[in-house]
């Protein structure tokens, strides 16, 4: 998908998403009513980048609140020797909830989110 579609697309979700957060604010709850629009929408995203594009998608607008949240305030832990779990530095700490391998933040804006799932998903990612 082009970068421009797919800017468009996320916009338009975040202002939906806006839109049924007034309506809930208002004691309107427009979320059930919006079920079937948001499985239509996971089933073109997947489409377009299988399920694990999808989900990074998903998790770009749902849990970095489309890269908003800032991940450095809350704590955060990795994998220490034996499998244990360890708290990570405040200096160590990143405000981006994703790193790549190479520990690089992704799927931190529209456009880095695009770019991760373009060329990890997308289909001129896969071999035919």
């Amino acid at each position: 998908m082009e970068y421009k579609k797919f800017a468009e697309m996320i916009n338009h979700l975040k202002n939906q998403e806006a839109k049924v957060s007034k309506a809930y604010a208002l004691k309107v709850d427009l979320i059930d009513f919006n079920d079937d629009l948001n499985n239509v929408i996971e089933i073109l995203l997947e489409e377009a980048y299988g399920k694990e594009g999808a989900d990074w998608i998903s998790w770009f607008r749902f849990e970095s609140e489309y890269g908003k949240k800032d991940y450095s305030s809350i704590p955060t832990y990795k994998t220490g020797k034996a499998g244990k779990m360890v708290k990570v530095p405040d200096s160590e700490k990143s405000k981006y909830g994703a790193h790549d391998e190479n520990g690089k933040p992704i799927c931190y804006s529209i456009k880095s989110t695009w770019k991760y799932v373009e060329e990890k998903y997308g289909r001129s990612s896969k071999k035919i």
